[in-house]
This record gives structure tokens, sequence and C-alpha cells, in this order.
């Protein structure tokens, strides 16, 4: 009963993980070009009001680093989140750039990033750190764009220079439908790049990793494992399950 037990347990895992992207990585190659790239077309209509995106990153190569690029009809740089010089926010009141170029990141070491958004106010964070925090723009998101992962847009969904793409891992990428705390995002930061995220986030989450994965891919963008199981999970959960058994008097074999 317990292997069975334990064997299904491990079947669900499987198909959880391969579902929803706990052990999947992408990655774009260090080779740079501008044919690497993801493209999809999201729905941001519930993120009008209050934006947030995080990111794992592990970048491999000197270039701009751009990690998320949405553009509208309206601009380019509707929002431009990258692991380098700056970020951009575009809405329909006005543009603002948050710079932090004097922050440098070792290559080939997973670093998290998160930048959030709410009118009047904006969070940009590293590592769990807030590096800024302000009085942001007004307006609301601008909705109907193109969002592009690995390269800047300088047109919609295109546009695309040598000098200003990402090289290196991605990974976990979500965009939330609210303006994330300093204890949300540092929690995400020190529970973990494995970790699951605290449940009362999930139900903010209006573009997901698994969305991601499953969007247009361009060039040499692929899957690599993550580093991240749940097989330890399973374990833990076999090992309640052998107390329980043994507290009734079952025999294990």
């Amino acid at each position: 009963l317990y292997c069975q037990f334990m064997l299904l347990l491990f079947l669900l895992a499987v198909g959880s993980v391969s579902a929803d992207g706990f052990d999947t990585s992408l990655r774009f190659p260090e080779e740079l070009s501008i044919e690497n790239y993801v493209v999809l077309v999201p729905d941001f209509s519930a993120a009008q009001d209050s934006f947030s995106a995080c990111s794992w990153l592990k970048t491999s190569a000197d270039s701009g680093l751009p990690w998320f690029s949405y553009a509208t009809s309206t601009a380019d740089n509707t929002i431009l989140l990258k692991a380098k010089y700056h970020n951009i926010i575009r809405t329909t009141g006005a543009r603002q750039e948050i710079k932090f170029d004097k922050v440098k990141l070792l290559h080939n070491e997973w670093n998290h990033f998160c930048f959030s958004w709410s009118p009047g106010s904006a969070d940009f964070y590293i590592n769990g750190v807030r590096l800024y925090t302000g009085s942001s723009l007004t307006g609301r998101i601008i909705l109907g764009g193109t969002l592009v992962i690995g390269q800047e847009s300088d047109t919609l969904g295109g546009g695309f220079v040598l000098n200003d793409l990402f090289a290196g891992d991605m990974y976990n990428i979500n965009v939330f439908k609210k303006k994330l705390t300093l204890e949300d995002v540092s929690a995400m930061f020190y529970n973990g790049r494995c970790a699951e995220l605290e449940r009362s986030l999930t139900y903010d989450i209006i573009l997901s990793w698994s969305d991601i994965l499953g969007a247009e891919r361009h060039g040499a963008v692929r899957d690599v494992p993550a580093g991240c199981d749940r097989w330890g999970i399973l374990q833990d959960l076999g090992s309640i399950l052998a107390y329980i058994l043994n507290r009734r008097g079952a025999a294990i074999p």
C-alpha cells in the first residue's frame, strides 16, 4: 500500500512539473542574436490600476539584458524591465524611467527582480532589497500591446538590436494584478528560487510562468532544467503517511 501510494504521488508530481514549469527554465544563448526571443499578446486589463512583474534571472553575457519588453501602438517602451541600466514605464498619463546603472551583478548567478506600480507609486527590487521607491506617474496601464521576452522592442513586437538583448536563464516570470509589498517581494527572495509562491499571491497572477513557457518562441531559446523538483516534498509526504500507518498498526513492507 505504501509503495503504491508513493508511486501515485510521484506520477502526480511529474505531471504537475510538466504542466506548470516548476522545474523548467528558459535559456537564451550566450551567443548574442536578435533571433532569440519569446513573444505573446497578454491581456493586462485586470492590471490597469495595479501591476507587478517578477522573475529569477541568471545572465551569461554583457548586453542590455531586457527580460520584459511590453510595447503598444502608443509607445515601444510601455513597460521595459531589464537586469541592467534602467526600467521604463509609460501609462496613459506619462512616462517614467527608473535608473539603477550603478548596480553590478555577477554573471551565472541567480538574482531575483521585481517591479511594482500603482498610480502615484512605484517600487523596484533586486534580491528582496528595495532599490527604488517613490512617487510615480498616474494614469493606467496601456492595453493591446505585445510582450517580448529576451529582447527590447523598439517597434511593436520587433525592432531588436544586437547590443540590447538577454543572454542567460530566466525562471518563474509572473505578472500580478496588484502592487506587491516589500513583504511580498522579500518573501519571494528569501523563501528561495524553488519555493512555491504564497497561495494568496497566486490568485493575483494574470500572466504565469506556464503561459510564457507555452508562448511562441524564436531562434535558439530552449527549455533547461531549473534545478527545482518536488521529490523532496513527496518524501516528506511519504514520511507522514508512514507515521500515520504505523500509528494505526499497519504493516509497511
